[in-house]
Parts: structure tokens; C-alpha cells; sequence
């Protein structure tokens, strides 16, 4: 009785062991999963070849901020953080590819507010994303003018720099047209009465699957997309390659470039483990 006795207490005692221990382990994976997420993203500097890149496009960047999800946790101290960070890039243009809050203009215009401080020597632009539409996407788009940004549903814009002319377009969300059909996401429609010669054509698009449409078109350089999150979590950074074809980081498609970021904020809690968050600096370089 007395060797039971033992053994079971020396079971007991590995137990506890390995209880306790697997405790730790997720406390400081927890810990850092929520240190990650709640930091102010660092800049990830991408450079994209284009083939006969224009002289004066040499020195042009783009910044991209994209899946922000301003909402429950993610609030104005964060966004101003951020906007801080990107100031001291001093791009060309700034744009925002979608998912950009959860909530309604009216509950979270105030946390959204200091978008309005970003600065850009040519411009900032913004396309929605899916979550928009769960919480009133004309009513964004309509905010999102108001603080300075140039609202790009299927169509584009045109940027001269020095000698050389730059396209920018813009789609709705793919999933646009379960809340309004006449919205539908149309990369066909966003080059109507663009120039065929422009020396840099990008198109921003939330959802990256939208490059089976717009590489079809043979028309963009390069489409800037978001929704993923990388992953976001463990094993989810893992996950996501099994369900979404466009990992995180530049990928050429076809003849046009698809960068895909890993997001500005985060979704749900606020943790992000093994798919840092970020803020994009893209430049071009003659290939």
C-alpha cells in the first residue's frame, strides 16, 4: 500500500508539474500575443519593381494603412500613434485599403479624427473594406471626405509627378453588392477614361482575391490589399495559406504585382502572435 501510495504521489506531483508549467507558457504567450498587438506597428519598407520605371518616379512612396479595425479596443490614442509614425515618412500619397473600423460614424468619428493630421504631398485616398458594410459604408465614405481623403469607388484619380503621370484606382469590397448592387466591386469600371500610357498604375482593393479580376484587365502595376491579418494568431498565421491564395508580402500575379499587408490593427481581442502588424512604406525601382 505504501509503494502505491508513493507512486501516486509521485503522479500527483508531475501533474502539477506539467499543469503549472503549461500555465506559464501560455500566460507569456498571452503576454506577448498582447504586447504585439497593442504596440505602434513598425514601418515594413517594400520596394517593387516596375519594368521602364519613369526617372522621376524614382523617389516616389506610397504609405499604406489598411484593416485598422478602430472600434472596441483599438481607440484614438492608438490612431494617433500611428499617425505620428507615418508623418515622419513624408510620402507622396497615403491610402487606406479598408476594414478601416467597427462601429458607426457616429459612436467613432472622434477615435477616427486624427486621420485628419496625416500628411501627404499628394494626396490621401481610401476604398472600403467588408467591415464598413456592417456598419454603414456611405456613411465612411462620406466621413472619410470630410477629413481630407479622396473616396475611390470604382474609378481612379490622376497624380502628376514632374514628367510622369500616376494612376490610382480604387474598388469597392467584393462583398459590397449584398448590401447595395449598385456598388458592386468593378475593377473593369475603375480605368474607364484612364490613360493606357500612365507610368505607374495601382489600384487599392481590401479583399487580394480581387487580383483575378484586375490582372485580367492587363492594365495596374501593382494592387494593394489588406483583409488577411496574416493570420493574426498562431496557428491562424499557419491557417490562412490553406485558405487564402495571396500570402502576406509581394507576390507577382499574372504581370501585376499584389502586396498583401498583415493590417495596421487587429480584429477581436487584442492580440497578434507570429503576424506583427504594420505600417507599409512601398517604393519603386526600375526593374
Amino acid at each position: 500500500m505504501k509503494k502505491q501510495s508513493d507512486d501516486e504521489n509521485i503522479h500527483n506531483g508531475r501533474r502539477r508539474f506539467l499543469f503549472t508549467m503549461a500555465s506559464v507558457v501560455a500566460f507569456c504567450l498571452f503576454g506577448r500575443a498582447y504586447t504585439n498587438a497593442r504596440r505602434t506597428p513598425n514601418v515594413k519598407n517594400v520596394i517593387v519593381p516596375i519594368e521602364k520605371l519613369h526617372p522621376d518616379l524614382k523617389s516616389f512612396s506610397i504609405v499604406q494603412l489598411t484593416d485598422f479595425h478602430i472600434g472596441i479596443t483599438i481607440d484614438k490614442e492608438y490612431v494617433e500613434r500611428v499617425v505620428e509614425k507615418v508623418n515622419e515618412l513624408n510620402a507622396d500619397i497615403i491610402v487606406i485599403t479598408g476594414d478601416l473600423i467597427d462601429g458607426y460614424v457616429s459612436k467613432l468619428k472622434d477615435w477616427v479624427s486624427p486621420l485628419e493630421r496625416l500628411k501627404a504631398k499628394r494626396g490621401l485616398f481610401y476604398v472600403n473594406g467588408n467591415h464598413e458594410y456592417y456598419w454603414g459604408a456611405n456613411g465612411w465614405a462620406r466621413y472619410m471626405e470630410e477629413i481630407g481623403f479622396t473616396f475611390l469607388e470604382n474609378e481612379h484619380r490622376l497624380i502628376k509627378i514632374g514628367r510622369s503621370l500616376v494612376v490610382i484606382g480604387g474598388v469597392t469590397d467584393l462583398h459590397a453588392e449584398r448590401f447595395n448592387r449598385a456598388q458592386k466591386c468593378s475593377p473593369k469600371k475603375s480605368i474607364i477614361g484612364a490613360p493606357k500610357l500612365a507610368d505607374l498604375k495601382v489600384l487599392l482593393a481590401h479583399q487580394p482575391i480581387t487580383a483575378y479580376d484586375s490582372a485580367d484587365l492587363d492594365y495596374y502595376n501593382l494592387q494593394l490589399s489588406g483583409h488577411t491579418h496574416g493570420g493574426q494568431l498562431w496557428p491562424g498565421t499557419w491557417l490562412i495559406h490553406l485558405i487564402q491564395p495571396f500570402h502576406p508580402g509581394l507576390t507577382m500575379y499574372q504581370k501585376m504585382w499584389v502586396y498583401v499587408s498583415r493590417g495596421t490593427g487587429y480584429w477581436g481581442p487584442p492580440v497578434r502572435l507570429d503576424a506583427d502588424s504594420e505600417i507599409t512604406h512601398i517604393s519603386f525601382e526600375r526593374a
